[in-house]
C-alpha cells in the first residue's frame, strides 16, 4: 500500500502548506520513501524523491529549492510502502521520463510491460511504457492493483486513472480555482483546515471517489468552474482460460498432436506434470516437466494470482496437464515455458471410454473415472455415514467435500437424514454437497 495526494490550480502558500500536510498525513501509507512533482506554471517539471519519511524529506534542500519558485501550478506527492524491490532512492518515486513522470500506489505485474524487466519495480517499468505509447495503452497492461498520478509533459496536463483495488478522492476549494487530490478523504479535509489555515472546499461538491477506469486530465492553468470530464480508458482484460467443461475434457481423450519429440518448437502442444512450485511477482511459478517427449524435459508455467483455479488444479498431486508452448530454450540444457491461459487436465486414460466417467459438483466440473472411482482414487467410493458400499453404475450417493477438500460419498438414505448435521460436526462441507450428475 502506497499513498497519493496532490494540488492543481491556484497554488498560493495555503495550498502549499495544506499540500506539506496532506503529505506527512500520507504516512500512514507509505513509511519507505517521499517523493514531490513540482509543476510551475510554464510547464516546467521538478522531482524530488528520498527514502526518507516526509518530515525530513521536506527538510532537503532539493525540496527547499523547489518550494522556492512561487509559480507553482501544480504538486504531485507520494509515499511508499514497499512491495516489490528494494527501498532507496531509485525505487522511490516519481518516475521521470522524457515525456511523463508520475507516482503509482498499487502492484502489477511488470513483464506485461514493454521493457518491463529492465527495471526493478513494476511502478517504473509501466512509466516507461507510458512514455513510450501513452498512458492510455500502459493502463491496458495494468493488470493487478493501481491508482495513478502523473504529468504528461507532451499536452501539459495532469492525469488521475485508478481501477477498484486503489482509492482516489478528489474536491474543489469553494471559489473552484483549486484541486485538491488524495488516497484518503480525511486528509484533504484535514490540511485544509488545520491550525489558522481556511481553505474553504465546495461544501456542496463535497469529496468524491473518482471514477473507476476513467482518466482525468487537467490542463495546466485550468479553471475548474466546469468541473472535469473524465474519458473512459480500455482497463485489462485477463484471457480467458479454456474452459474446464469443454468437449476435450469431457471425452477425456488425449491430445493425438502433442509432441514426441524433443526439438520443442513455440505453438505446439505438451502434456507435462508439475514437479514444484515458487511464488513468483505476485503469483506462483509452477516447474514443470513434459511427459510426451522422448526425454523428460524441464518447464515453468507462471499463473497470475487472480487465477485460483488453475493454481488448485495444478497443485493437484500426479495430475497431467496439456497446454501450448509459449517459448523454448534449446541450449545445453533444453527448457520451455507453457501459457497459462492454454492449460487443460488430461483426466483418464485412451482405453477409458465416455460412459465410464462421471461429472460431479455444481458446475459439473470434477471428473471421477470408472477406475478411480473402483480403485478408491480421488474419492472414497463407501458411504462416510453408514460405511456401505456404493456402486459406481448408481445415482443414488452425493459426493461431499471436507475441509482438507478430500472427496466423499454419502448414500441417498444418509443424505436424506435428519441426522446429516453429525457430518458437519465431522469436519464435512455439506453446503457443497451437490448430486452426481452423468455424463
Amino acid at each position: 500500500m502506497c499513498g497519493i495526494v496532490g494540488v492543481i490550480g491556484d497554488i498560493g502558500l495555503d495550498e502549499e502548506y495544506a499540500f506539506k500536510d496532506m503529505l506527512q498525513f500520507d504516512v500512514v501509507r507509505g513509511k519507505d520513501s517521499t517523493g514531490i512533482i513540482c509543476v510551475g506554471q510554464d510547464g516546467t517539471v521538478a522531482t524530488a524523491k528520498e527514502a526518507w519519511l516526509p518530515q525530513d524529506f521536506l527538510q532537503t534542500r532539493d525540496v527547499l529549492n523547489i518550494f522556492s519558485n512561487t509559480h507553482i501550478g501544480g504538486l504531485i506527492g507520494h509515499n511508499r510502502q514497499a512491495t516489490v524491490g528494494n527501498v532507496s532512492k531509485a525505487t522511490a518515486h516519481p518516475f521521470d521520463f522524457a515525456n511523463i513522470a508520475g507516482v503509482h500506489n498499487g502492484t502489477t505485474d511488470k513483464w506485461r510491460f514493454d521493457r518491463g524487466n529492465s527495471f526493478e519495480v513494476d511502478s517504473e517499468a509501466l512509466y516507461a511504457h507510458a512514455n513510450d505509447k501513452g498512458i492510455e495503452d500502459a493502463w491496458g497492461c495494468v493488470s493487478r492493483a493501481a491508482s495513478l498520478a502523473m504529468f504528461d509533459k507532451l499536452d501539459g496536463q495532469f492525469k488521475l486513472i485508478r481501477n477498484s483495488e486503489r482509492p482516489m478522492f478528489y474536491t474543489f476549494s469553494e471559489d473552484r480555482a483549486t484541486m485538491f487530490f488524495a488516497s484518503e478523504p480525511w486528509m484533504i479535509s484535514a490540511a485544509c483546515s488545520r491550525g489558522k489555515r481556511d481553505i474553504k472546499l465546495d461544501e456542496k461538491f463535497g469529496i468524491k471517489a473518482t471514477e473507476l477506469n476513467k482518466l482525468y486530465s487537467i490542463p495546466l492553468g485550468t479553471d475548474f468552474k466546469e468541473g472535469l470530464a473524465p474519458v473512459a480508458v480500455k482497463p485489462f482484460q485477463h484471457p480467458a482460460r479454456t474452459d474446464f467443461k469443454n468437449i476435450n475434457r469431457r471425452t477425456g481423450k488425449k491430445n493425438t498432436t502433442a509432441t514426441s519429440h524433443d526439438n520443442l518448437q513455440a505453438g505446439e502442444k505438451v502434456d507435462f506434470k508439475v514437479v514444484g512450485k515458487a511464488t513468483y511477482s505476485g503469483g506462483t511459478l509452477f516447474r514443470i516437466e513434459s511427459t510426451s517427449t522422448k526425454n523428460k524435459l524441464s518447464g515453468r508455467c507462471f499463473v497470475g494470482c487472480l487465477d485460483t483455479s488453475l493454481i488448485e488444479d495444478l497443485e493437484e498431486d500426479g495430475a497431467v496437464f496439456e497446454g501450448v508452448i509459449a517459448g523454448v530454450h534449446n541450449g545445453t540444457n533444453p527448457s520451455f515455458s507453457v501459457s497459462a491461459q492454454t492449460v487443460v487436465e488430461l483426466f483418464f486414460d485412451e482405453d477409458e471410454e465416455l460412459e465410464d466417467a462421471i461429472f460431479v459438483g455444481s458446475d459439473a466440473n470434477t471428473l471421477i473415472t470408472r477406475s478411480m472411482f473402483n480403485r478408491a482414487e480421488s474419492i472414497k467410493n463407501d458411504c462416510a455415514g453408514c460405511g456401505n458400499p456404493l456402486s459406481f453404475d448408481s445415482l443414488d450417493f452425493v459426493v461431499i467435500e471436507d475441509h482438507l477438500k478430500k472427496r466423499g460419498c454419502l448414500c441417498k438414505d444418509c443424505a436424506d437424514s435428519p441426522s446429516i448435521s453429525d457430518y458437519v460436526t465431522q469436519g464435512l462441507n455439506l453446503l457443497d454437497v451437490h448430486p452426481v450428475i452423468s455424463c
